[in-house]
């Protein structure tokens, strides 16, 4: 067995009178402190986030400090991937191209007009268009040898 803190005890190895009543309003504080500071519900057993030397239970603490999804505009709980970019926050599975669908996680990405953009959707919507084949302009190529 192992003990978490030292007590004192009498001879025949129980805790002194003195020790358990220490023991029980420490434990009494504990739980008084225990509570969320916006609503007061008991903290003890049920999960919370300290918050600027602050205890919250997780519903008063999403709605007072989870940002909002730029894509779907719902809470990002504090279950989820919270992704951020420029003060701008989306939830994992909603940071995808605005055109193509695809995930941006951990690839290259543009935003623009409050849209997110995969580098290939991107250089095709932003880029110049060849007048004389309408594809876009990509790094290192050259026009057409009929538009020179």
């Amino acid at each position: 067995m192992i003990a978490s803190s030292a007590e004192p005890r009498s001879k025949d190895g129980k805790a002194s009178a003195a020790a358990s009543a220490a023991s029980a309003a420490s434990a009494a504080a504990e739980t008084e402190e225990q509570s969320c500071v916006d609503c007061e519900k008991s903290l003890v057993g049920s999960r919370y986030i300290v918050h600027l030397s602050n205890s919250y239970c997780v519903p008063c603490y999403e709605s007072k400090y989870a940002n909002t999804c730029e894509s779907c505009q719902t809470l990002i709980s504090t279950d989820c991937k919270d992704l951020a970019y420029k003060d701008k926050h989306w939830h994992d599975s909603c940071f995808v191209c605005s055109e193509c669908k695809a995930h941006l996680l951990d690839k290259m990405f543009a935003y623009r007009s409050d849209k997110l953009y995969c580098a290939d959707c991107f250089e095709n919507i932003q880029a110049l268009v060849c007048a004389t084949c309408g594809q876009p302009f990509t790094a290192g190529t050259q026009p057409h040898a009929s538009a020179v």
